[in-house]
């Protein structure tokens, strides 16, 4: 085009028009390897997808509950993740490779997620006084505005250790007053 300007019009464009075709080169190049960046350093994940595999995980009558779930995007439709379970401590543990498989099985028919870890929480459910425990720190626990969730509770009677996970608000920032989370 720019050689029939050039012929009838006597226009000299192929400067012009090198340094257009440049640009669009140049911004072709960075969208592609902003996107290979985004995705080496990760990217949110589709809740939807989250909420459909927690749902998966959590139809299984033995799963007291889904937590830390976690997945890795390598490309369109390309998933693995892992994700935790509780189980009561009373599961039998001869029972325990077959409930993970289940579950792995389950959440690639579902949701094309392959599970590369199924993690297993053992809740104490046996010993009221354990129970009683778990509920009173439960509750001390979630009484801070910031915590959102408390799972993973588990006594050691051996050792006298307990052990949970808390999950904590995105409220919480570094101009948060930490005293707000003291007095336990």
């Amino acid at each position: 085009m720019a050689a029939l300007i050039f012929i009838f019009g006597g226009i000299s464009l192929e400067a012009y028009l090198g340094a257009v075709i440049s640009v669009i080169i140049i911004k072709a190049g960075f969208d592609m390897l902003s996107e290979t960046v985004s995705k080496l350093l990760g990217e949110p994940g589709d809740y939807e997808l989250f909420q459909n595999i927690k749902e998966t995980v959590a139809s299984f009558p033995e799963v007291r509950g889904v937590y830390d779930l976690v997945l890795n995007n390598y490309g369109p439709d390309t998933y693995n993740g892992s994700v935790h379970i509780e189980l009561d401590d009373d599961y039998p543990k001869y029972k325990l490779d077959e409930l993970t498989r289940d579950i792995a099985v389950e959440v690639f028919k579902r949701n094309r997620v392959i599970l590369t870890a199924v993690g297993i929480y053992l809740v104490n459910t046996q010993d009221k006084e354990i129970v009683n425990l778990r509920n009173e720190i439960s509750r001390k626990v979630l009484a801070n505005k910031y915590v959102r969730q408390i799972h993973a509770f588990h006594y050691n009677t051996e050792k006298k250790t307990v052990r949970f996970d808390v999950v904590i608000s995105f409220d919480l920032t570094l101009d948060t007053d930490y005293g707000e989370l003291s007095g336990y």
